[in-house]
Parts: structure tokens; sequence; C-alpha cells
């Protein structure tokens, strides 16, 4: 009796977890791609001529440290993205993308009336690039198929405009319940059809 003791206690003691389920047999399950947006939108803003953009527009007059025109411009991409803009979610982003630490009022002094016309310019380029592409796309024989029929770009903008031509373009009531006048332009283009 004393040896069936022995024997019995020398066993390993198994918790009572219940058992994994067995994975189902048929593909296996793969992690899902990695897409590091940042790293790619600035793998295509290389392409552009964006140092010499800044000096035309008078936002960049030496060499950048920290908030290059790159870093700029994609961290502007980044941006809109984001769930809240702010000086703050910028100057995160423009860490991120530089690695070292960017304070939001060192973003604050660089967004400037120049800076507003350096990322309008690279708008323009940009769509510019984008347009050649899909010209040189429809230059090719029609046994290519464009997977594209049209590439949208819209915009949207609001002129504040005098209270008294409120009536003909209204706007929303302000926190004093006046309703000043606002004319909303809206435009939209097809890159395709040059529309």
């Amino acid at each position: 009796a004393a040896r069936s003791k022995q024997t019995q206690s020398s066993q390993p003691v198994r918790s009572a977890k219940p058992a994994r389920a067995q994975p189902k047999k048929g593909r296996p399950k793969t992690a899902p791609p990695h897409l590091d947006l940042g790293a790619h939108l600035e793998a295509m803003l290389k392409k552009l001529p964006l140092s010499a953009l800044a000096r035309q527009t008078g936002w960049m007059q030496r060499v950048a440290k920290k908030i290059t025109p790159l870093k700029l411009v994609t961290a502007a991409l980044l941006l809109v993205s984001q769930p809240q803009l702010s000086l703050s979610v910028l100057a995160v982003l423009l860490g991120w993308l530089g690695r070292d630490t960017v304070s939001k009022q060192a973003v604050d002094e660089r967004l400037t009336t120049s800076a507003a016309r350096f990322l309008k310019e690279a708008l323009g380029v940009a769509l510019s690039v984008c347009l050649a592409s899909v010209q040189a796309a429809k230059a090719l024989p029609k046994s290519f198929a464009w997977p594209f029929a049209r590439i949208l770009v819209q915009d949207s903008s609001t002129i504040k405009l005098t209270e008294k031509l409120a009536a003909v373009y209204p706007g929303g009531a302000n926190q004093h319940g006046r309703t000043p006048g606002v004319l909303r332009l809206q435009a939209l283009f097809d890159l395709v059809s040059q529309r």
C-alpha cells in the first residue's frame, strides 16, 4: 500500500484547464499584409522636386534639419487620415517620420503663407505627374486595359461673405444665432477625361 502511494504522488499533477480546440484543417492563417503608409508615401514623393519647389516658393532658404520638404508633405498627407487635425498631431507625425522630437511650436513657426504656397505647388506637380502617367497609359495599345474608367479629384471651399448677402448665400448659424453669408465652391475634375 505504501508503494502505491509513492507512485501516485510522483506522477505530475494536471490542472483542470479545458483542452484547446484543434485548428481547422484547410488554409493556414497568415498575418495580414503590413503597409507602412509613411514609407510608401515618402518613396512616391521622392520622385518629385520638392526641395526645388520649397526654394521657389520661399518656404526653405537653407537645408532643413527636422522639417524637410519631403517630411512636411508626407506628414500633411498622413494628417488627412487622422481623426483629429491639430498642430500637435502634425508635430507627432513629423517626429515619427524623422525619428526625432518636433514641437508644435516649431510646426507653428514653419506653417506660413509660403508653406501654403509650397504645399499647393507640390500638389500641382503631383497631379501633373499623375496626369502624365494617365496620358501615357492612354497611349498604350487598345489591348492594354486601363484599370480605371475615371480618376476623380474633388475639393470644396467656403468663402465668408457679409451679412447683407446671407439671404442669398445662407451659411450655418454661429454662436450668436446670426447666419453669415457663405459662398460654397466645389470642384470635381476627372484626370482620365481631363474634364
